[in-house]
């Protein structure tokens, strides 16, 4: 028995052996059409293929050509100022740099760009600057600063305190204004957070510590401060950083206060406030005090000079009746010396009965023609409650 290449064995072949028998005509490969080659129907196969594959090219291209075009419209919000760029330079649109709110424009795609800003309000925090972590936290067993790991300011009267600043601004709406933040100034975030640096350290440097602890006109002595350097800046440069401040607060947190004293050395710092708030109260009480007795004395003068305001006008008034009367009886005094007596005796025992009735005890000594000395008692005075026990 022979094998085949793959070494299978084979029966032999007998002489006289006709060729293996072809299958039946019901299991023959169906023949193509008569004029047909197989080559032209594997053709036609291809052209049907291609025909299809250009169709869906053509419908992606129509698709991407329509997305394009779509692409070069946008708006312009309210809270933003735009501007259009081609090859990097701002052109103008309409005569003007900005473009305005409210409208659709159109761009141009990979040759023409729009940069936006935001006219927002944002927030620049100094979290690390003038802050420190290990006061705060006295288990990690620090009990000192380092200069180089720890942030702090320095008062008027030398003392350090910790402390975490947030800024408010925002970029102005203005065309120019917003072109030069956008374009004409380089970082202008980091111009603004270290301008918001300087003046906090001069601002702090020229209070005493329990006013920057306290934040007595802290952030608004803050804030005045930086417009001016941000102002300041603006003219040494020659074009406007664009941006309007709008406050300068302290960033609240829970557990600390802001600003804040050394962990060290806050017992100090507590007892020194706590005397100031003493001092402060006593000052107030003492205010309070000086009103009311100056208000009492001022009203006092006043009573006091109306009444003698009241006596000088019945005083002079009575004066003027007396000089009147005196004028009239002068005729009776010069013609009889005997009325004139009467009237004299008269008129001394009404002053006498005036001052009596106001006095406690009259004691009068009183010469009679006899020569004898008496004595003219008056109504016996009354006994107050402490002498009769």
């Amino acid at each position: 028995m022979r094998e085949n290449d793959q070494g299978k064995p084979v029966e032999p072949r007998h002489p006289g052996q006709g060729e293996p028998t072809s299958p039946a005509p019901s299991e023959a490969a169906p023949l193509p059409p008569a004029g047909r080659r197989p080559e032209d129907t594997g053709t036609e196969a291809l052209a049907r293929a291609l025909k299809a594959s250009f169709a869906v090219l053509n419908i992606a291209m129509v698709v991407l050509v329509v997305v394009y075009v779509l692409s070069g419209f946008f708006s312009v919000e309210s809270n933003q100022v735009s501007f259009k760029l081609r090859f990097g330079e701002v052109v103008p649109v309409g005569g003007k740099m900005a473009l305005r709110s409210g409208r659709w424009y159109f761009r141009l795609p990979v040759w023409e760009q729009v940069e936006t800003v935001s006219t927002d309000e944002k927030a620049l925090d100094l979290t690390k600057e003038f802050w420190t972590e290990w006061p705060m936290d006295p288990s990690q067993g620090k009990r000192t600063l380092s200069v180089r790991q720890d942030g702090y300011a320095i008062s008027g009267d030398a003392n350090i305190v910790h402390m975490r600043l947030r800024l408010r601004y925002r970029v102005s709406d203005a065309p120019a204004d917003a072109l030069a933040y956008r374009f004409a100034i380089e970082d202008p975030e980091g111009i603004l957070k270290r301008a918001l640096m300087t003046s906090a350290v001069k601002v702090v440097g020229s209070m005493p510590v329990m006013d920057v602890i306290k934040r007595q006109g802290l952030v608004e002595r803050i804030t005045d401060e930086l417009t001016r350097r941000v102002a300041q800046f603006e003219s040494q440069a020659g074009v406007p950083l664009g941006v309007t401040v709008t406050s300068v607060e302290a960033i609240q947190t829970e557990k600390v206060k802001n600003p804040t004293e050394p962990f060290v050395v806050s017992q100090a710092f507590a007892e020194a406030q706590n005397a100031g708030s003493l001092r402060g109260r006593l000052v107030e009480e003492g205010r309070l005090q000086s009103n009311t007795i100056v208000t009492g004395a001022e009203a006092k003068a006043r009573e006091i000079e109306a009444r003698a305001r009241g006596d000088a006008v019945r005083l002079v008034e009575a004066t003027k009746a007396d000089a009147a009367a005196l004028t009239e009886l002068l005729p009776m005094y010069e013609r009889s010396p005997q009325e004139a007596r009467i009237l004299r005796e008269r008129f001394t025992q009404r002053a006498l009965q005036s001052v009596f009735n106001g006095a406690r005890g009259v004691f009068v000594l009183h010469e009679v023609p006899s020569g004898e000395l008496r004595f003219m008692l008056g109504r016996r005075p009354p006994v107050s409650p402490k002498r009769k026990q």
